[in-house]
């Protein structure tokens, strides 16, 4: 993004009544939320699954201790008691797949445990490639400059 267009954020959008309203209803709508919360900051568990585990800091965590880590409270309580029961599950599947010899993967317990839409994004270390919604960014921006030189010719007349 361009200085100037920072500038303008900053400057002119940021700092108005109507998106402070917005943002303390964000805050608030947010503090309402329930279930789907986690505890890992402004990223959410998705995106700290799609991170590389040495660029969370957790290099050293499988998938059960890296859900626990997410899902707990600084004084080590659950965030909600689905959130344990779904760590229990974990553990006695992997518990259950190195006693049968069968490959265990986060990916698979992700989906086992945590849904099979879940799952789909839930793969260690490779994110979906941000490519897609580069090239409908670049679209988009083309057809608002188009749409930006219509009325500017409009404007000469």
């Amino acid at each position: 993004m361009a200085p100037k267009d920072w500038r303008h954020l900053i400057d002119d959008v940021w700092t108005t009544d109507k998106h402070k309203r917005k943002t303390a209803a964000e805050i608030k709508n947010r503090g309402q939320l329930g279930l789907g919360g986690h505890c890992s900051g402004s990223r959410s568990f998705v995106a700290g699954m799609t991170t590389p585990l040495e660029d969370n800091g957790y290099a050293n965590l499988e998938f059960p201790e890296f859900y626990e880590k997410m899902n707990t409270k600084k004084d080590n309580t659950w965030i909600d008691d689905i959130c344990g029961a779904n760590h229990s599950k974990m553990l006695s599947q992997r518990e259950e797949s190195s006693q049968s010899g069968v490959q265990w993967t986060p990916k698979g317990m992700s989906g086992d445990v945590l849904g099979k839409r879940k799952s789909t994004y839930l793969d260690l270390g490779s994110a979906q490639s941000p490519l897609p919604l580069l090239r409908k960014l670049i679209s988009h921006h083309r057809h608002e400059m188009k749409n930006c030189r219509i009325i500017k010719q409009i404007w000469r007349k």
